[in-house]
């Protein structure tokens, strides 16, 4: 089997008898550098995401789940249902519907609100940060001068 190694060599020579200028090589060396600093960069961020949203999206399809079940099955349509409804209410089944479909629906915005807290709050420290590296380069430049 061929090695990296070999590969990038067999391409240094072949780009050097080609009469195809070395800089092509550092030029593809970079790119795979920048590749790999934004993926460095853009994996927390990726997963980060797809775990929130896959979270978000599961309480979302239980409580609404949780939500159908309870207006099938314990309200139903109409005056008529809305009748029905008041006498059935206090049974197991719908009180249980009914609780889970609110519980559900309150830990999907207390999750949601606190996601952007958690947003708010860490832009607003990296903000502060930057701000303060900002300042003491700008005091060293003035030193300087």
């Amino acid at each position: 089997m061929f090695s990296f190694r070999v590969l990038v060599l067999s391409l240094f020579i072949d780009s050097v008898v080609a009469g195809v200028p070395v800089f092509i090589l550092g030029f593809v060396g970079s790119v795979k550098s920048y590749c790999g600093a934004m993926y460095l960069i853009s994996k927390p961020v990726v997963v980060y995401s797809f775990m929130k949203g896959l979270w978000l999206t599961g309480l979302a399809g239980l409580e609404w789940g949780a939500g159908r079940m309870y207006s099938i099955n314990c309200i139903g349509e109409g005056f008529g249902g809305f009748y029905n409804h008041l006498w059935t209410i206090a049974s197991p089944s719908c009180t249980g519907l009914l609780t889970a479909h609110v519980s559900l629906l309150a830990i999907f915005i207390a999750t949601f609100i606190a996601t952007f807290i958690w947003l708010g709050l860490m832009m607003a420290n990296k903000f502060k940060e930057d701000n303060k590296n900002v300042i003491n380069e700008w005091n060293k430049i003035k030193t300087v001068n």
